[in-house]
């Protein structure tokens, strides 16, 4: 059951008891919801027969913080939503959850907090909330006269239909009605954007996507109706785009700051932010603050609407248009999330759209801010600036919004000279004969990437996004195991229909990849909206084998740093070292889970604590590769004496396995190097060059390097289903024809598969930094590729604490 939080819940977290640490997208514990929801239908109905359930799992946390700064107060809560599984059914659960929908759960249930709706239910029965009776888009029309003076106020600039800004305003009292009323009614088509390009002084460009007037005039109206909402949202770290706050505001927080003894600053930049802004993710938040409402449609239509230039029509697959009149709000909105979590860590931020410092008493804090930012930027899918971005003192001096930061002393920077006015460019024709410029308009503009390299004049190479989406706690693989299954590919989401069920949507911005087991139908749909939303789908036979891998069309090219990984990898000393720690790591985590199952496993254990210290010394590839398979062959050795009555181990069996256990440990194996494969793309490393095992083209080498570490999750995965009883001898079959000599049943493929998500979704605390498995799998990646840059001393595998 999916819990959608209308009202702001607020539970505090165990065991610390502040107001500030409340569940929200980072904590959030299922069976304590459950717990609030039992209480709070209790005291409203203490005569009903309400009893505890069965037992509850957090499926997929979907919170956010939104909290809400009044003058003297501060409402914390969260919005978003919870999805619950109930592995006995829902039982005695039922009537709690829908009572508790309605009277709210966790703190201030008397003031309206805490209400929810549950998206199973028909409205009938999940009765709140009352549906306004009228929606945003509606009461924006209000707002007609304010829009009015503000479009007064802004650029002449036309649209793509040419109309003048003095011709609209002219025409807008007859115009006026039909614009409002169709507003109204959630009846309005996003227009296409007219691009045009300001060359900067430095010979850059500035990207600018223009609507046209009456579009302008439509986000207006909506802006003076969201605006006030939003800034309630916002923390005080933010100063642009506000009212009443502005770069001299973010100043004077800085030299506050240094009054309060900070003198050193992380002097930040976020890495084309305006274009690299996720759009499922931007969804997301909308969807947490408005619920249903139709502005959200509206405005993610503004922000994906296609632009025109140079008689090109250029659809985008990301990014805020800068030009357009929701852009500044939506931007703060996508990066509230980045200002409340550096809040929570007790740093002190002051940001300009996508500017920031973060103020420290010490060089080595701002050292440790810059890893820390770094890590909560790449939760929202953008990076750090590598040029733009420096640790600094006050004593040194730095720049920021335009003056001069020197101890104490403040002064606005020299201003640049200026000419005759901005060049503005509508078209590449004038260009085509100036590479140095096509170079710059292909590193500084997303959207024209595509149109620079046209031409016989010069060929530019496009930059490089990585094809795998980097792994969130907001999105899930989407694994596919019913042979009934159909699937579907619409604006919204992949669509799934299934015999005896009822059809299911799930948001393209909630789908991390999508994992095909067996024979499914697979419309062309789902192909074509999955590489639009830059979603890799990855295609299994029913053992688990990969069979292929399908990339967004342009994203599929080599990282740029291909060429450097292969020199490392045949040149440097460090690729032994980092082999080593591979192994090493892997030998390790192998040993604590034998340690773990308890028993009479001392010699074993002896034999991989020797064949660790071997693995420290070995010289050569090749070696650890021997000493890897002994290590091997000593944990498998184990397994009879692991398993449970009812399943032999004739030994470790790779494709075509004939009984139950080698079955399951390869289709996990098989799920788990294909995750690696995708978190080494998503690193900007190649999969197929790796440190440890000689692919030769024939399997994705590093990805199998990667996932050593990381093995024994799968194994611990197996034995826990066999030792719960979850899996049993009749849930697989033995065709006498066919090319599984072991088949598993969809059920039990099911189940396994469902266990193997959860058990990668688990945190767990290693080298310093608390994230889930499927994380560390992808910070392990990163550190290899810091590693192959240079900008890393060492590597260090996933290892478990002994």
């Amino acid at each position: 059951l999916t819990l959608r939080f209308v009202t702001p819940l607020q539970i505090l977290r165990a065991p610390v008891h502040r107001k500030s640490h409340i569940f929200d997208q980072d904590q959030a514990d299922a069976q304590v919801v459950l717990d609030r929801c039992l209480r709070s239908a209790r005291r409203w109905f203490p005569a009903a027969p309400l009893r505890p359930g069965g037992p509850v799992e957090l499926l997929d946390n979907g919170l956010l913080r939104a909290d809400v700064k009044y003058p003297r107060k501060v409402l914390r809560g969260s919005l978003g939503t919870l999805r619950l599984g109930f592995p006995q059914g829902v039982g005695d659960h039922a009537l709690p959850l829908v009572i508790a929908g309605l009277v709210g759960i966790g703190r201030s249930t008397n003031m309206g907090q805490g209400r929810y709706t549950i998206d199973e239910l028909p409205p009938i029965v999940s009765g709140w909330p009352p549906r306004p009776a009228e929606g945003l888009l509606a009461r924006s029309t209000r707002h007609a006269e304010a829009a009015r003076r503000a479009l007064t106020e802004s650029g002449p600039t036309p649209g793509v239909d040419g109309q003048p800004l003095d011709d609209f305003l002219d025409r807008l009292p007859l115009d006026q009605g039909p614009i409002l009323g169709d507003l109204q009614v959630g009846r309005v088509q996003a227009e296409p954007l007219r691009g045009i390009l300001i060359r900067r002084p430095d010979g850059g460009f500035r990207p600018i996507a223009v609507p046209t007037v009456r579009e302008r005039f439509r986000q207006r109206l909506v802006l003076e109706e969201l605006r006030p909402v939003i800034d309630q949202l916002l923390e005080d770290a933010s100063y642009a785009y506000r009212p009443g706050l502005g770069r001299r505001n973010a100043q004077a927080a800085v030299r506050k700051a240094y009054e309060d003894g900070f003198r050193w600053v992380l002097d930040g930049d976020i890495a084309d932010f305006f274009d690299t802004v996720d759009w499922g993710r931007l969804r997301h938040r909308l969807e947490a603050w408005f619920g249903e409402d139709p502005v959200v449609e509206q405005l993610m239509a503004w922000v994906q609407a296609p632009i025109r230039f140079g008689g090109h029509t250029i659809r985008r697959e990301r990014g805020l248009p800068q030009g357009t009149v929701v852009s500044p709000v939506l931007a703060n909105l996508y990066l509230d999330a980045f200002d409340e979590a550096l809040a929570a860590q007790g740093m002190r931020l002051v940001r300009y759209a996508d500017d920031f410092v973060v103020l420290c008493r010490s060089r080595e804090q701002a050292e440790a801010a810059r890893a820390r930012v770094a890590d909560e930027l790449s939760r929202l899918e953008l990076s750090l600036h590598p040029d733009k971005t420096e640790v600094r003192s006050f004593d040194q001096g730095f720049d920021f919004l335009g003056s001069i930061f020197c101890r104490s002393l403040v002064f606005d920077a020299p201003a640049r000279r200026r000419g005759r006015g901005p060049e503005v460019i509508e078209d590449l024709d004038s260009l085509r004969s100036d590479a140095s410029a096509l170079r710059a308009l292909a590193d500084s503009v997303d959207w024209l990437r595509e149109l620079t390299a046209e031409g016989p004049a010069v060929r530019v190479e496009r930059r490089w996004h990585p094809p795998a989406r980097r792994p969130s706690p907001q999105r899930r693989r989407v694994v596919v195991v019913d042979h009934r299954a159909v699937l579907s590919g619409r604006r919204r989401g992949l669509w799934i229909e299934r015999p005896d069920q009822r059809p299911k949507l799930i948001d393209w911005g909630a789908i991390d990849s999508i994992l095909i087991v067996g024979g499914q139908r697979i419309r062309q749909s789902v192909i074509q909206r999955a590489m639009r939303e830059r979603v890799a789908i990855s295609f299994h036979r029913r053992d688990g084998r990969p069979t292929g891998l399908l990339l967004p069309e342009g994203l599929r090219a080599p990282p740029p740093t291909t060429r450097r990984q292969w020199r490392w990898v045949e040149e440097s000393p460090q690729v032994l070292a980092v082999a080593r720690a591979l192994i090493e790591a892997k030998v390790q985590n192998t040993r604590l889970l034998l340690r773990r199952q308890g028993g009479h496993f001392d010699e074993a254990l002896r034999k991989l604590k020797l064949i660790n210290q071997a693995v420290q010394r070995a010289e050569s590839a090749g070696r650890l590769r021997s000493l890897e398979g002994q290590a091997a062959h000593t944990w498998f050795s184990c397994w009879p004496d692991l398993l449970p009555d009812g399943f032999a181990w004739p030994g470790r069996s790779g494709r075509g396995a004939a009984d139950p256990v080698n079955a399951m440990l390869n289709l996990l194996y098989s799920l788990l190097y294909r995750r690696c494969w995708l978190a080494a793309l998503a690193s900007g490393l190649d999969p197929f060059c790796g440190v440890l095992h000689q692919g030769e083209g024939r399997y994705a080498a590093l990805a199998a390097d990667l996932q050593e570490p990381f093995r024994f999750l799968a194994d611990r995965v197996v034995l826990c289903l066999l030792h719960k009883g979850q899996v049993r001898p009749a849930d697989f079959h033995h065709p006498t024809k066919g090319p599984f000599p072991c088949r598993i049943g969809d059920d039990a493929m099911r189940l396994i598969i469902e266990a193997w998500e959860e058990a990668l979704h688990k945190q767990v605390a290693v080298h310093d930094r608390k994230d889930s498995y499927d994380r560390h799998i992808f910070h392990q990646a990163e550190r290899l590729r810091g590693l192959v840059d240079g900008t890393a001393a060492g590597f260090s595998a996933f290892r478990m604490k002994w």
